[in-house]
């Protein structure tokens, strides 16, 4: 699947007192990912690319990915994260994937690849 264990936690921690808790969370990370993901584009399309800051907004990206157990996009972002350390500017251009379909509940059923990421 898509989700580790991580969710099922947060699901865990829904209760009569925070009904809306996931839901929350979950819009929390698509608010934050879309910024993040911009910041990614912009910098990708910046001249000279700034690993260490690509980097760092991956960093952000995989932690915030994690924090939900969204298992698939937190190991892309590792991989991303290898072709910054390699200063890979066309790797982290090709092989960025995004989500691009979820259900409604949130879950990410699909990614795309893409050079416009949003």
């Amino acid at each position: 699947g898509y989700l580790d264990e991580q969710f099922i936690q947060l699901e865990e921690l829904q209760d009569d007192a925070n009904p809306n808790f996931v839901q929350e969370i979950v819009t929390l990370f698509y608010t934050d990912s879309t910024r993040l993901i911009q910041n990614i584009e912009l910098t990708l399309n910046s001249r000279p690319i700034n690993f260490s800051k690509l980097d760092d907004y991956m960093h952000q990206f995989k932690g915030s990915s994690s924090s939900i157990g969204a298992k698939k996009v937190t190991s892309e972002c590792a991989v991303f994260r290898q072709y910054c350390a390699a200063g890979n500017a066309e790797a982290c251009s090709n092989n960025m994937r995004v989500p691009c379909k979820s259900d409604a509940n949130g879950d990410i059923l699909a990614f795309t690849r893409t050079s416009s990421f949003l």
